[in-house]
This record gives C-alpha cells, sequence and structure tokens, in this order.
C-alpha cells in the first residue's frame, strides 16, 4: 500500500533541496567565491526521527542528496568501512539511500561512530533528508571548511503522546528536546554548557567536557521532564 504522507514529504525534501541548490549557484553565478553550501568536503550524520518507529511496516526513510554542476568524482564513506564512489555530470542530482542503521536513535550523552563524510574534486552542494509515516526532518549540510568552534543551539521544548496499549490503559510518551555534535577531526575536545536538564542527569548550567573523533556524533536528549519544559534551546 502507498504511503501518500511518505511521498508527500519525500517529495517536498526534495523540491526543498533543488531551491537551495538554485539558490546557491545562483550566488556563485554573481560572486567570485562559492555558496557558504557549497564544498568538497561535508560530514553529515541524522538525528533520532521521532520518539519510536511509527509504522513497523513502513519504517524510516535516511536520504542524502547531492548536486553539482560540474562533472564530479565523489566518495561517500560510510562509519563501518563501506564505501560508494561514483562520479555525476554536470547538472545532476544523485540520492544515496542510507541504511537506518547510522540514525541516532534512543541513546543520549554517548558516543556513536555514526558519520557519513562525503568528498568530491569539485563544489557540491548536500542536503540530507530523513522520514517516516507523518514526521520528516531535513537540513542542508554545510561543508567542513566553513564549519564554526562556537554554535548556540535552537531545539524545542518536550512534549508528549498519550499512547493506548491494546487494553486500554494509557501512557504518557515524551518526545525529548535534542541537539547533536557532529566531529570531523580525531581528537576534537568539545564542552557543552547545558542550558535545561539532560536525560542522563545533569542539570542545567551544568557542563558536559567530551573528545570526539572523525565520524564521531554526540546526541544529547533533554530529561523526561513534563511538556513544555525541557527546551535545550540556549545551550
Amino acid at each position: 500500500m502507498i504511503n501518500r504522507n511518505k511521498i508527500f514529504y519525500f517529495l517536498l525534501g526534495i523540491i526543498l533541496f533543488l531551491m537551495a541548490y538554485t539558490a546557491s549557484f545562483s550566488a556563485r553565478e554573481n560572486t567570485s567565491g562559492l555558496s557558504a553550501y557549497e564544498g568538497l568536503h561535508f560530514m553529515v550524520g541524522f538525528m533520532q526521527n521521532e520518539y519510536k518507529i511509527i509504522s513497523i511496516d513502513d519504517g524510516i526513510d535516511l536520504n542524502i542528496f547531492i548536486a553539482t554542476k560540474e562533472l564530479a568524482n565523489i566518495r561517500i564513506q560510510y562509519p563501518d568501512g563501506k564505501k560508494n564512489v561514483f562520479q555525476m555530470g554536470p547538472d545532476t542530482l544523485h540520492q544515496e539511500i542510507v541504511s537506518t542503521s547510522y540514525e541516532c536513535r534512543d541513546t543520549s550523552e554517548a558516543i556513536l561512530h555514526n558519520g557519513i563524510s562525503i568528498d568530491s574534486d569539485v563544489p557540491l552542494t548536500v542536503y540530507c533528508f530523513s522520514s517516516q509515516d507523518l514526521t520528516s526532518d531535513s537540513y542542508s549540510a554545510i561543508p567542513v571548511t566553513n564549519w564554526g568552534h562556537e554554535y548556540i543551539v535552537v531545539s524545542q521544548p518536550n512534549n508528549y503522546y498519550d499512547e493506548k496499549d491494546q487494553l486500554g490503559n494509557i501512557t504518557k510518551i515524551i518526545r525529548n528536546s535534542e541537539f547533536m555534535v557532529l566531529a570531523s577531526y580525531d581528537d576534537t575536545k568539545v564542552k557543552i554548557l547545558l542550558s535545561e536538564d539532560t536525560k542522563m542527569g545533569k542539570k542545567a548550567g551544568d557542563s558536559i567536557e567530551v573528545t570526539l573523533n572523525k565520524g564521531d556524533c554526540y546526541l544529547v536528549k533533554s530529561a523526561d521532564n513534563c511538556n513544555g519544559d525541557g527546551d535545550l534551546t540556549g545551550t
């Protein structure tokens, strides 16, 4: 059976990517440099999308979309050693279907080696898309050369679902505020100053110090507070 919601969000994601792609290369044509979204080296990752897998039959779709204006030789390197090396023609779009095993799910404040690197000999734009039934997440990836050293999180407060079991009993399921740090270099030292309590017991105002290596992801979720609390914005 065709899941129309997933098809809609999938097509919407492609349209948004093509809009960003067009704007990116339009900016390039009008300036002597590249757009901030164009680059030769990317490191990407996928945060948890929703508190659970909503449909066991449909699961989660993880995709990376890559666009280029020139003939490009591309290498996608997965954290488990798998790789995809291929060539793209000018003005083409590549869809890379990603295993759901690379999503950072059901953990907080633990290092997961789930980062995916993308390298090319000419500038690319990269767009990541995560979708399951009734929910989709996406972002335009920033090339590693344009990464910074200090960031402030923009998230949302906790909310919850009333989930009913087969006997009619209702359990409140928390959907946690979250953010993720991704490293592109070995021995990356990260200090996180928290604006809210975390799932693993850290308190607002506490700091987390962790050392990450290339491809490491560090997902942080808020504590299971009530609806409207736990917003990690400002971290």
